[in-house]
């Protein structure tokens, strides 16, 4: 009776572990998934800051050997209309609503001309400051300008006040 009884414990406790291991490997898919699902976005974003130093980097050395970081600007911005070009033609992507393009505010056209602003500041700074250096000054400066542009609601964005939780 006694080894009866011994079974029959193990057994539960067999069964009790089993549905234990279950529920563990259960919640470990839904952890899973929430992870991604929240985190797997940041990843292009991580690889497109990743790509900054290196950019910059990259057009330096093409303004030196192209004798001037005009060119490099000018060579850079062609190069990135080649990329785009035939990428628009994959996707299939239609033809921009030109017509509607006047009944937008005019600062929106101001993005090409920070583009260049950037590409110019980064492959002249970049060699002096080092890649560390100028990506720290840059980063001070996305988070100055996106703590005004949320608090004053600039360049499309909704007002966000800033707050104590915020600073």
């Amino acid at each position: 009776r006694l080894r009866r009884d011994a079974q029959k414990l193990r057994s539960l406790l067999n069964a009790d572990h089993r549905a234990y291991h279950a529920q563990i490997v259960h919640n470990c898919a839904r952890t899973r998934k929430y992870f991604c699902q929240q985190f797997k976005p940041l990843l292009p974003a991580v690889l497109a800051g990743a790509a900054i130093p290196i950019q910059a980097g990259a057009n330096a050395t093409l303004g030196r050997t192209l004798g001037h970081p005009l060119w490099a600007t000018v060579a850079s911005l062609l190069i990135s209309l080649a990329a785009i070009l035939p990428l628009l033609w994959l996707l299939k992507v239609p033809l921009p609503a030109l017509a509607q393009s006047g009944r937008g505010p005019g600062w929106m056209w101001i993005g090409g001309l920070l583009g260049v602003f950037y590409i110019t500041a980064a492959l002249m700074l970049a060699p002096r400051l080092g890649a560390g250096s100028f990506i720290a000054a840059v980063m001070a400066g996305q988070v100055l300008a996106a703590l005004l542009v949320d608090q004053f609601g600039l360049a499309g964005f909704a007002v966000r006040a800033l707050t104590p939780a915020r600073r």
